[in-house]
């Protein structure tokens, strides 16, 4: 369910399966799960934006710095994470909902 909304987000988001059908998402979802565009448009469609950082000096004396901070990377690897540590797909999601 949760999953299903989710792949729903990232086309709505901009994303372009190879087949739409919501049936063959269940065959298919794991393609767009480990494609970087899945989370990309997911990202555009849930509001994640990017974020630069700006510092006057780095640790190391070099200057000023940027630290560009993509939220649809951080997710996607917490997605990866949550999978390695035994979770679920659908409780991943879940969790984005709170």
């Amino acid at each position: 369910m949760y999953t299903e909304k989710y792949i729903q987000k990232a086309i709505d988001g901009g994303y372009e399966p190879v087949n739409t059908s919501p049936y063959k998402w269940k065959m298919l979802y794991h393609r767009f799960l480990l494609d970087p565009e899945f989370w990309k448009c997911l990202g555009k469609a849930m509001g994640w934006k990017d974020v630069d950082t700006h510092s006057q000096n780095d640790p190391d004396g070099w200057g000023r710095f940027v630290t560009h901070f993509k939220p649809w990377l951080v997710k996607w690897h917490s997605f990866i994470d949550h999978l390695a540590n035994g979770g679920s797909i659908e409780d991943f999601f879940k969790s984005l909902e709170k």
